[in-house]
């Protein structure tokens, strides 16, 4: 140990050790001075490029003789042709962007090239090396040694710095004063756009919130508007018409012109129309039509009274009534209504018109000759048709008038009845034509009043009916909407059939071949509620005699040990002997079965012991649910129809409460959310 320290070579390498950590230390701290103030990590705080101690760390690396103060670049190195293979390989492989790139932002060549020489830098204390003779022979100075943020220039091309590329890019956006006005207004309205849609979305957010809460703290009650209306339980049938009845067919082939109308009676022989040839007809008509407009002018217009002046105003009340009539109706958008009402007003204005003829006045001189000679030609230019025989007329055929009979009808079974119900809903019914061609069908007679109905029910549907009684058939969609009807027949099988006849309203259905109906009316109409706002409530009954009023209330002396407590009710209704109020089981004080009353005079007690059941509905009319008791007369699978009767206290209009599941007698609503269904 003596020794070691007493040597001077020991001193000597703890000096350069010594020396060399210092050396390390100082180049740390200058390394990270360097990266936090320069833009790479070769640069030193002015912004210069320190290219001195990057190439002697990368001399110093590749090789691995000595330091950065000797050249070891000469032939001599053993180590400068192996490093200068490298450096070409690299070189040619990636020339591009070693010349383009890394050349002028690293700033060094290969350090073994012959030409990489040693050279003091006259701007910097440091070692700088020497570069290609190029720059200095085109006097362009070293792009290496310039100072951070000058402009240089590299192999022609001026480089700006990021601060003056920022001051161009500023100085080509220069804009207007009206465009930055613009600019600045239409900031302004994005803004707006912007604040509006934040206030909408805001105001949507908070109903959201509100009524959340809403839903999740208050309970929900739905109620809706008492209205009336009908409930129809009946079961529907459908039947087939039978009638004795003929089809006959025109003679004459030509326009015609009705004598009787639809669904009138005419005797044997009797004249049912006229049927003229057009092209012989025409002219004359015209001529009677101005003869009857000059008559119908001259009579309005005739101041004197005339004799048959009762009797024209008894005709034209006549026509305005069958006007009415036919405006009135369902039926008027039926093409055969069209046609009979025509036939009617046509026989109206003839019998308004033979007045007219028939009052011999001055204004009518002339005329009434004219118009005898038209109408004598016009009877020896047209025919008339004769009934066969007496009974209904009627134009509206279906094809079924001859096949319908009643042998028919007694041998019918279920199969021929389906197969002619089929058939029967694909038929038409004619109208009453224009005009007609000999030998093709124009009219029927009906013989008798008496007509049936045929139809196939459910057998358990006709137990309760029974053989020559008589029921009322309720139609649908028809002129006449029940009639009385017999049961003539009822033959059980696999379904009964029943025949039905009746002797009055056969010209209602003549234009009928299928009806719908019910036997009887299962139907009711009024106040209509829904069955699910129905509750039931166990009312007690107390006799009126035990009722006492003190000031404004109603109510009993409940008997408690000794003494007689007042207790209020409220009655839900009463009659002759009794008040009915609602038992209150959930109130300690209230009055339940078995409780004790005394009477106001003293001396006799009641216990309540009487205890029924009833309907009713829970109404809103006020801030209250109150409960008010219903009748029902008819109910369906969702509706009930309440009696009209005393004991129903339900009105129209009323607004109750139709889920009433956890409503409670004289409940405040003010804390519910109440919605309208």
């Amino acid at each position: 140990m003596l020794a070691r320290l007493n040597n001077p070579l020991y001193d000597t390498i703890k000096e350069n050790i010594g020396s060399e950590q210092m050396k390390k230390t100082k180049g740390k701290n200058e390394n990270k001075k360097t990266k936090k103030s320069s833009a790479n990590g070769y640069s030193n705080s002015t912004g210069a490029y320190n290219l001195d101690d990057y190439r002697s760390k990368k001399r110093n690396y590749y090789n691995p003789y000595g330091s950065d103060t000797q050249d070891y670049s000469t032939p001599s190195n053993p180590y400068r042709k192996q490093y200068n293979t490298k450096a070409n390989q690299s070189s040619t492989n990636k020339s591009k962007r070693t010349t383009e790139s890394r050349a002028p932002q690293r700033g060094y060549t290969n350090p073994y090239e012959d030409r990489y020489t040693p050279r003091q830098n006259t701007k910097s204390s440091n070692t700088s090396y020497g570069y290609p003779s190029s720059y200095s022979e085109r006097g362009v100075n070293n792009p290496y040694e310039r100072e951070y943020g000058e402009q240089y220039t590299y192999q022609g091309v001026e480089t700006k710095t990021p601060e003056q590329r920022k001051a161009e890019l500023r100085s080509k956006n220069k804009i207007t004063r009206k465009e930055a006005q613009q600019n600045t207004k239409r900031r302004k309205k994005r803004m707006v756009k912007k604040m509006a849609m934040i206030m909408v979305l805001v105001m949507f957010m908070s109903y959201g919130v509100v009524r959340a809460i809403d839903f999740f703290v208050y309970p929900s009650v739905s109620y809706q508007t008492v209205q009336r209306g009908v409930i129809d339980n009946s079961n529907l049938y459908s039947g087939i018409i039978f009638r004795d009845e003929a089809v006959y067919e025109s003679t004459k082939t030509g326009d015609i012109h009705y004598i009787v109308g639809e669904s009138e009676k005419v005797a044997k022989d009797g004249s049912i129309c006229l049927v003229a040839k057009s092209s012989e007809i025409d002219a004359l008509k015209k001529q009677l039509y101005a003869i009857d407009d000059t008559l119908y002018s001259k009579q309005d217009k005739r101041s004197e009274l005339s004799y048959y002046q009762p009797d024209v105003k008894q005709v034209n009340d006549t026509l305005k009534a069958e006007m009415a009539n036919f405006v009135d109706s369902k039926y008027w958008e039926n093409p055969k209504s069209v046609y009979t009402l025509r036939q009617s007003l046509d026989k109206t204005i003839e019998e308004r018109t033979a007045l007219y003829v028939q009052d011999e006045s001055k204004t009518t001189e002339g005329i009434k000759g004219a118009r005898t000679e038209v109408l004598e030609s016009l009877k020896n230019n047209q025919s008339a048709l004769k009934a066969p025989e007496a009974g209904i007329v009627s134009y509206g055929l279906d094809g079924y008038e001859a096949n319908l009979t009643e042998e028919v009808l007694e041998n019918m079974t279920l199969e021929n009845y389906k197969t002619l119900q089929n058939s029967v809903k694909q038929s038409e019914v004619t109208i009453a034509p224009l005009q007609t061609e000999a030998n093709t069908p124009l009219y029927k007679i009906i013989r008798s009043d008496k007509w049936k109905v045929v139809t196939y029910i459910d057998s358990e549907d006709a137990l309760s009916l029974e053989q020559g009684k008589y029921y009322e058939l309720y139609f649908d969609n028809t002129k006449r909407d029940h009639v009385r009807f017999k049961l003539e027949s009822k033959e059980e099988g696999e379904k009964t059939k029943l025949v039905f006849s009746a002797n009055e309203y056969l010209v209602d259905f003549l234009n009928n071949r299928q009806v719908s109906f019910s036997i009887g009316q299962n139907r009711a109409e009024g106040v209509k509620i829904p069955i699910k706002a129905i509750v039931e409530k166990n009312i007690l009954s107390i006799p009126k005699e035990y009722v006492v009023e003190q000031g404004s209330e109603k109510g009993i002396l409940k008997v408690q040990g000794q003494t007689s407590v007042f207790t209020p009710m409220r009655i839900q209704y009463d009659d002759e002997k009794n008040v009915y109020i609602m038992q209150q089981i959930e109130q300690l004080q209230g009055v339940g079965l078995g409780t004790v009353i005394a009477h106001p005079e003293g001396g006799s007690q009641y216990t309540v012991s009487e205890l029924e059941t009833v309907q009713g509905v829970y109404t809103v009319n006020g801030q209250f649910a109150q409960f008010k008791r219903i009748a029902i007369q008819m109910v369906n699978e969702e509706y009930a129809i309440l009696s009209s009767g005393k004991e129903n206290k339900l009105k129209e209009f009323d607004q109750i409460i139709s889920n009433p599941k956890n409503i409670k007698e004289d409940q405040l609503l003010k804390y519910m959310n109440v919605q309208n269904e």
